[in-house]
């Protein structure tokens, strides 16, 4: 398991490989990749959710030519990134909806890649979502769910879904979440208690995955929202357990 290219905090890619050698698609090698894309919103206002600064009135005056602009960036990315052939899979936050995910890999070049969506519309105050992208000829779902966020100590409070997806690659069992932990909004004290309880939810669902199979393969991957030395991410990770941020 090598790390390639980790930018800040925007994403990370991964790529499975064998002992030794470079990455090498017709070995069966594969890569992973994780990007916060930033608050991919449509131009349209939800009034279901707070994304009124993302539209043509709006505090960003977030016009059609704009988010075709953020589209084809994030498109460049993701291809830079593949190189001669695109990433297997790749774990997306801060989409608004549906649409967005479908404009980025059917409205760009990224067409060409085919890749298939998982996502699950979640309750957080902004619209925000994660997803899941993957290319079918390399990985198999075999299921998946969003994992509701509630904050026992803060009912009112309204966050993103986690994704869990299970699959099979190169004919291996592939455990996947996909998760954005809760902002530092408030300073880092007084949001660390929701962070924590994310990582601690997740910690319990690699714990049942573990009690089936200790040798399961487990990837961990999205904004942490929080450094290597905190609280959060050390509670997440289990023996076997890959954690990307």
């Amino acid at each position: 398991m090598k790390i390639l290219i980790p930018l800040g905090f925007l994403f990370i890619v991964i790529s499975c490989q064998a002992q030794t050698g470079k990455y090498n698609e017709k070995r069966g090698d594969y890569r992973i990749m994780f990007y916060n894309v930033e608050n991919l919103f449509d131009t349209q206002d939800d009034p279901l959710t707070n994304d009124n600064d993302f539209t043509p009135t709006g505090k960003y005056h977030w016009t059609y030519d704009r988010y075709q602009h953020k589209l084809n960036n994030i498109y460049k990315v993701i291809a830079a990134v593949g190189g001669w052939s695109p990433p297997d899979i790749i774990g997306l936050c801060e989409v608004e909806n549906r649409k967005v995910i479908d404009d980025l890999v059917l409205g760009t070049p990224l067409k060409k890649a085919s890749y298939e969506i998982i996502h699950k519309e979640s309750p957080d105050e902004r619209g925000i979502d994660v997803a899941f992208l993957y290319l079918k000829n390399k990985f198999k779902p075999l299921k998946y769910q969003a994992i509701l966020v509630k904050f026992p100590f803060a009912p009112r409070d309204r966050t993103r879904d986690i994704l869990y997806v299970k699959g099979l690659l190169n004919k291996d069992t592939l455990h996947i979440f996909v998760a954005h932990f809760p902002s530092r909004s408030g300073g880092q004290a007084k949001s660390e208690s929701k962070r924590d309880y994310v990582a601690g939810l997740i910690r319990s669902k690699t714990d049942s995955i573990s009690k089936v199979n200790h040798a399961s393969k487990i990837l961990i991957m999205g904004d942490l929202n929080d450094d290597p030395d905190n609280e959060s991410p050390s509670s997440t990770t289990v023996n076997g357990t890959i954690l990307t941020r």
